[in-house]
């Protein structure tokens, strides 16, 4: 398939669309310290071109978290959509699905320098400003959406 080719005069309107995991253990929410960035994030990341959800996603928690698609346990349901956030530039829209994973298969993927569990209440402003708009009440929503499905068993 070819790229339409007006797409530097379109550029205003396109987002980076990508994928995202909430893994919950205890009430707490899975973060990871990717290798070229300096924070903490949500497991996942960008959709290739061609992909699907369900090739995207476990390609994504292959490569952070180490884990086997055989892992991963999901409905394919989204549970938070947020758009509106800018990253390095970037328009960006994130696909968040809850995903159950056997802590014990956690580790440090290839991308990924360290991985933490993290209270609902430790998800700081800088995390949340990478997922939502800059309105306020986007970041609330998102939280607690995020302390909603940690009370999820």
């Amino acid at each position: 398939m070819q790229i339409d080719p007006r797409l530097p005069e379109i550029d205003d309107c396109l987002y980076r669309l990508a994928i995202r995991a909430f893994v919950f253990h205890n009430g707490k929410v899975l973060l990871v310290r990717e290798k070229d960035a300096e924070w903490w994030s949500f497991p996942g990341g960008g959709i290739d071109y061609g992909e699907d959800i369900r090739q995207a996603l476990p390609r994504e928690l292959a490569e952070e978290l180490g884990v086997s698609a055989s892992d991963i346990t999901t409905d394919y349901q989204i549970t938070y959509l947020a758009i509106g956030a800018i990253v390095k530039g970037i328009p960006r829209a994130n696909l968040f699905y809850r995903v159950e994973i056997p802590i014990e298969h956690i580790r440090a993927g290839n991308d990924v320098l360290d991985f933490g569990w993290f209270a609902p209440s430790e998800i700081t402003p800088e995390i949340t400003a990478r997922y939502t708009s800059s309105a306020p009440e986007a970041a609330r929503q998102f939280l607690s959406t995020i302390e909603t499905q940690s009370t999820i068993a």
